[in-house]
């Protein structure tokens, strides 16, 4: 197994990146790239990487960025109470932000309405046959069939 791989099975399980780091005897920074480099090859999605921070490591670093903002400056004490570094709050604020999220979703909801197309589809053309005759004319209303050859002639 290629490192990178084993630094996602790891973080998988459960690990922190200074967990892995230690685990794996390598920088925070090498897990963190290698973990990148996974979400780059879509292994592994930037939101799928957040939940596999355990529960209440996520909470504790939560805690520590809503103090941060109060304060101004990061409660180290905190994170070394519960067992986190710095690094692990750093990756933590850079996988919570609002468009690592955004991504995900907009793949999410993408993949979901091919699947829907896709069984709508399979759907028709099982009851009314693999025809324009079959699952077009008698599947899907003339109102939308027409509306559908209006979209495709207004496409370039």
């Amino acid at each position: 197994m290629a490192r990178k791989e084993e630094a996602e099975q790891l973080l998988r399980s459960g690990l922190m990146p200074s967990e892995i780091s230690r685990r794996m005897g390598i920088s925070v920074a090498s897990v963190v790239q290698y973990l990148r480099t996974r979400i780059g090859e879509g292994a592994l999605r930037l939101s799928e990487t957040y939940f596999h921070l355990p529960g209440t490591k996520r909470e504790v670093l939560e805690r520590a960025s809503e103090s941060q903002k109060v304060k101004g400056s990061l409660d180290v004490q905190l994170l070394t109470e519960h067992r986190l570094t710095v690094d692990d709050f750093r990756f933590y604020k850079d996988l919570r932000s609002r468009s690592a999220f955004a991504g995900d979703l907009y793949e999410h909801v993408s993949e979901t309405e091919l699947a829907l197309h896709d069984l709508v589809s399979k759907t028709l053309k099982q009851a009314f046959g693999d025809t324009e005759s079959g699952y077009w004319r008698k599947g899907i209303p003339e109102a939308i069939r027409k509306k559908c050859q209006e979209r495709r002639e207004g496409d370039e």
